[in-house]
């Protein structure tokens, strides 16, 4: 959105658009492009700044950042789908009840089908309640435990406990990482400066990491090109002509700046050994120095007022009155009101 300032067309704001409400507009002779389209409304090539990741040709869409990633992600979802039911499984505890066919008595003295009272033993035990059912053995069943057979064996009505027996959880997450680390390579991240740091040296770590570093830049270089193109080249032409189209170019400063790493290096080890400042300062620019390593400095500007003396404490015979002209024109120089 433009707007006018001064006689000068400015951009006003980017205005987002949805992705999948928008559709690229093409010149059917050329093939270039003539705009966008969003919700039946065209918008004209001055009007849109459209940004695409790893366009190819007149692919104006270009190709999702996701794409590297798009089978991983799937088998990720997939892992931990399955990682939810193991833990599910190995939480729990299920009860079964082994029941013989045929009717028994419950507590009232009524015959019940058996099926029906393995369902309320199931219901007790669900909620964490006890039950309890009255056991006979017959004799030939009192004969074998005489022999020493377990006698819990021989009841006809039986509770087992179904647990998972397997320990699968380190499977799962081993997986679980190595799924991971196929994600972030297809984010063009090494997965050493992120999920693999656990050993080695700081210039190991940070070398991966520069990978990274280096493939986000492109990224950012791309942005700011479509950034020129779009805005800058246009703001250019609609307020000075043809010619004034690529004079100025919007350059975004670097994720991570060598030479400025290397001065605050430098800075930092000169004065942590004092006995080097002074050779520091016959060999090189300190002040520029210090300003491509970003610090704060108190150098004059070549613009400011010069400084001037601090008003002394015993003013002497100087009298209230011009101690108050001096202290306004002290303050005026360097920019407070008087």
């Amino acid at each position: 959105m433009w707007e006018s300032d001064g006689g000068e067309l400015v951009l006003d704001k980017l205005k987002p658009l949805i992705p999948e409400l928008t559709q690229v507009v093409l010149d059917n002779d050329t093939g270039r492009f003539a705009g966008a389209r969003n919700q039946g409304v065209t918008l004209p090539p001055a009007k849109v700044l459209w940004f695409s990741y790893d366009r190819e040709g007149a692919n104006y869409y270009g190709r999702s950042r996701n794409e590297n990633v798009r089978n991983v992600w799937s088998a990720w979802n997939d892992t931990l789908a399955r990682v939810g039911q193991y833990t599910r499984k190995a939480a729990g505890v299920t009860p079964m009840v082994r029941y013989p066919p045929g009717r028994s008595q419950d507590a009232s003295g009524a015959e019940v089908d058996n099926f029906e009272i393995a369902k309320r033993i199931l219901q007790h035990l669900g909620r964490g309640e006890g039950i309890a059912w009255p056991t006979s053995l017959h004799a030939w069943a009192e004969d074998l435990v005489r022999q020493g057979v377990d006698i819990d064996k021989l009841y006809a009505w039986q509770i087992v406990m179904l647990e998972a027996k397997g320990r699968h959880g380190a499977e799962f997450e081993r997986l679980m990482k190595l799924l991971d680390t196929y994600l972030i390579r297809g984010w063009l991240v090494p997965e050493r400066a992120v999920a693999e740091g656990r050993f080695g040296t700081k210039a190991d770590a940070s070398a991966h990491a520069e990978i990274a570093i280096v493939a986000a830049e492109e990224v950012l270089l791309d942005i700011a090109d479509c950034l020129n193109w779009y805005v800058v080249d246009r703001m250019l032409l609609f307020n000075w002509g043809p010619s004034a189209v690529g004079q100025v170019r919007a350059v975004p400063e670097p994720l991570q700046d060598a030479q400025r790493t290397f001065f605050r290096d430098v800075l930092g080890k000169v004065l942590t050994q004092p006995a080097t400042v002074d050779l520091l300062l016959e060999l090189v620019d300190i002040e520029a120095m210090i300003q491509q390593a970003g610090l704060p400095s108190r150098v004059r500007a070549e613009n400011d007022p010069p400084p001037l003396p601090e008003l002394p404490d015993d003013t002497g015979p100087m009298t209230t009155a011009l101690a108050g002209i001096y202290a306004s024109m002290r303050d005026s120089l360097r920019g407070a009101t008087p």
